[in-house]
């Protein structure tokens, strides 16, 4: 065993045990979706010895992530999210197998990320259409998977709790993802679903409206580090799965909200 490796995980070891330990290096992880939720989620993952991590995104860095999310920097605008956050990843344990997808996750492009096969997925997305697909494949398939949902419009990251998706209260998405998955997917009415969900029992609070001098440039192709996903990119952006107005958002409750989901993906490592 990696004596210099054992020095720098050493803290984890002592509170999870060797043998969790090994499970979490042999462990493949992939975070769809690298915001405010996923970023904080895919470090947590990283810094717990996780072996392989995917990372899916389709974005690149712009100036509004900051205040959120652990891609953007100053001199990252513009980058695919993905792309910096793997190389974040790398930076903090050399010894894991760390890839990125600069992609919309869309029923098209599933099998592109499936074929990856990933043993335990977090699921990050804001488009209730796409989540839902990524979570009924999931179960259709026995993967092990943690949803976050809202955290946005949020100030008490106290309210974050952690239950079955089909027992969710107050969270606006969490209720518009399971009347998709029982509609479109036949997920039960009366029973779990076997999902757990981190959500928050705090009530979204209203935007304020603002208005900027300049408004925000949208990216062009040329922005995009690969092309290839301008054109669904488009797509996702204009669609109906976006949510309006913007909410507004706090990094401690977007990266609480990526702990706590690390630590549910954790948990479903260490007790397999």
């Amino acid at each position: 065993m990696d004596k210099e490796k054992l020095r720098f995980f050493e803290r984890l070891i002592r509170l999870f045990g060797l043998e969790a330990y090994k499970r979490l290096e042999a462990a493949h992880v992939a975070v769809v979706g690298i915001g405010g939720v996923g970023s904080w989620a895919c470090e947590a993952l990283a810094r717990s010895a996780v072996g392989r991590i995917t990372l899916v995104d389709f974005d690149c860095v712009n100036p509004s992530n900051l205040n959120r999310q652990l891609p953007c920097l100053y001199k990252t605008v513009g980058r695919s999210k993905a792309k910096v956050m793997a190389e974040r990843l790398q930076e903090i344990n050399p010894w894991a197998h760390v890839e990125w997808l600069n992609m919309v996750y869309t029923p098209t492009t599933a099998p592109d990320f499936w074929n990856l096969n990933p043993q335990f997925v977090l699921d990050c997305i804001d488009n209730v259409t796409y989540k839902c697909h990524l979570l009924n494949y999931a179960r259709e398939h026995a993967i092990p998977i943690v949803t976050s949902t809202g955290a946005g419009g949020r100030w008490d990251p106290t309210c974050i709790k952690v239950c079955d998706l089909s027992h969710t209260k107050i969270d606006p998405m969490a209720l518009r993802v399971r009347k998709k998955l029982r509609r479109d997917y036949s997920f039960p009415a009366n029973k779990s679903f076997h999902i757990p969900a981190v959500y928050s029992e705090e009530e979204p609070v209203k935007p304020f409206e603002l208005e900027l001098e300049e408004a925000e440039a949208v990216p062009s192709e040329a922005d995009y580090e690969d092309a290839d996903v301008y054109e669904d990119v488009q797509k996702f952006s204009t669609g109906k799965g976006r949510h309006a107005p913007t909410c507004g958002t706090s990094s401690f409750v977007t990266g609480a909200f990526g702990l706590v989901a690390a630590q549910q993906i954790v948990k479903l490592i260490i007790n397999k």
